[in-house]
């Protein structure tokens, strides 16, 4: 198929899904962009990405020229029944002839998007090209997460930001099988923001104020996933269910991260957990700040928290679009507010 750009350049391609022989071409996409500290080691490894596509645990969608030459690829992830879209990686040379929105197009024309409870993506900060393709697919921005990605001295002079740079991520989503978000016991001061993301979204939603909560026993242990990523010094929580031991948790993961030398933590918390503002509030006076939703999961909605402490954000850095500014502007002046 030909496509073209605003310039009325022209390029014959053709997409497909990535076979066992393509794993070298990809990892090498990647490393010439990030170096080596993409968020995920293992999409540097060879012998990783190849087993995956053979065992079909990673699909991948790549696009090429004519001549077979790789000139971008993305890929799909499941988090708790939502799919992620990432790695979009397109080739500097090939850059603005929409590659990112006709990979969109051939997942769905394949059908890879069924059966899942939504569809949303993680764009980095540091320019606004993905963050456009996802508006152009009729996603919406729900939230932040700071301080998440290393890019070392090997990887791609982006927008000209200087380098070592620890970069952001906005997260975009689209609703999809999952219609209703349930009831949301949230922070009254979030409810606003909160309202705007599933309004804006067409999903359903309960907001349960505060007064309305019933104190109930938290149950001994909590349902909590703990990513640490080495390389990328940063970790990351999941509260499905929150437990008597969720503080305890907190505590241990803020430790380890404080062995690092910028090391950075994001806690989310289940909104359709009762015992959610009552974490967020301990959470608060600890140094957590609120950045925003990871919606329309089928496993909960999730709240996201940064530990501004122990990282300080460039926030001169982070690069929206006009259509995400108004909760941009929301999540910084809350780091005004505690002086961070």
């Amino acid at each position: 198929m030909k496509v073209f750009n605003k310039q009325g350049d022209t390029l014959e391609v053709n997409m497909r899904f990535a076979v066992e022989g393509d794993a070298s071409n990809i990892t090498n996409l990647i490393i010439k962009q990030h170096g080596g500290c993409y968020w995920s080691d293992m999409l540097t490894n060879i012998d990783f990405v190849r087993a995956a596509i053979k065992s079909g645990n990673m699909r991948i969608a790549l696009i090429e020229l004519s001549n077979d030459c790789l000139a971008g690829t993305t890929g799909i992830k499941k988090f708790k029944g939502a799919i992620e879209l990432n790695m979009l990686i397109v080739k500097p040379e090939y850059r603005g002839f929409a590659f990112g929105k006709l990979l969109y197009l051939f997942l769905v024309e394949k059908g890879i998007f069924e059966n899942s409870a939504s569809i949303y993506t993680r764009c980095m900060t540091l320019d606004t090209a993905s963050q456009r393709i996802c508006l152009s697919m009729g996603h919406s921005f729900t939230g932040l997460i700071l301080n998440y990605h290393r890019f070392d001295y090997n990887a791609e002079h982006l927008s000209g930001t200087p380098l070592p740079y620890k970069g952001s991520l906005v997260i975009s989503c689209l609703l999809n099988d999952k219609k209703d978000a349930g009831n949301i016991y949230a922070p009254l001061q979030h409810t606003a923001f909160i309202e705007e993301v599933y309004n804006e979204l067409s999903a359903r939603f309960t907001l349960v104020g505060e007064k309305a909560v019933v104190e109930q026993e938290r149950p001994p242990l909590s349902c909590c996933e703990i990513v640490f990523q080495e390389k990328q010094q940063y970790c990351e929580m999941i509260f499905t269910n929150i437990g008597l031991d969720a503080e305890k948790q907190i505590a241990g993961a803020l430790e380890h991260c404080g062995k690092w030398d910028g090391g950075s933590l994001n806690i989310f918390v289940n909104l359709n957990d009762p015992a959610c503002p009552a974490l967020y509030y301990h959470l608060e006076k600890s140094g957590f700040v609120f950045t925003g939703i990871q919606p329309l999961t089928f496993a909960g909605e999730y709240m996201i928290l940064y530990y501004a402490p122990g990282l300080r954000v460039d926030f001169e850095r982070i690069i929206v679009t006009p259509e995400f500014s108004g909760k941009f502007a929301y999540i910084r002046a809350l780091f005004g507010k505690a002086g961070i």
